[in-house]
């Protein structure tokens, strides 16, 4: 099955519990990637094709243009187009939460829950200075 994602301006983080997928960024030949972990699909400029093959199983979160800022100080302007481990945005922590959401994959209102309750507990006051403070290399 293959999935057109058209550019909209919203980032994803997707846990992905099922098979791995292949992620084609359509204006870039070197932007195929094979993800089997949970990861950030950062905001887009050009479309990209999810190749699934396997049994899908995966939760995700789908926010606004620009929403991501203020659940990290990760500077997201260096992410854009490309799809990354969560852990280089969230740190160790992240991976309690994919453990968590794996133990409660057939009650999708815990999940729900987890997820609020991470973002929640993450969330920075958007402030100029606080985009500054954090540098990551990719």
């Amino acid at each position: 099955m293959h999935e057109h994602i058209f550019v909209d301006g919203k980032a994803d983080i997707l846990f992905n519990f099922g098979a791995p997928y292949q992620r084609q960024n359509l204006n870039d030949a070197n932007g195929n990637c094979i993800l089997s972990r949970s990861n950030l699909d950062a905001q887009c400029r050009y479309p990209i094709i999810i190749a699934q093959s396997g049994m899908i199983d995966l939760i995700g979160v789908r926010f606004r243009a620009g929403g991501l800022s203020v659940f990290t100080r990760a500077p997201l302007n260096k992410f854009t187009d490309l799809a990354l481990d969560l852990e280089l945005i969230f740190g160790a922590t992240i991976r309690d939460l994919e453990a968590r959401l794996f133990e409660a994959l057939n009650d999708v209102e815990h999940q729900i829950a987890l997820l609020d309750s991470f973002f929640l507990s993450r969330y920075v006051a958007p402030t100029h200075a606080s985009h500054k403070a954090y540098t990551l290399d990719v």
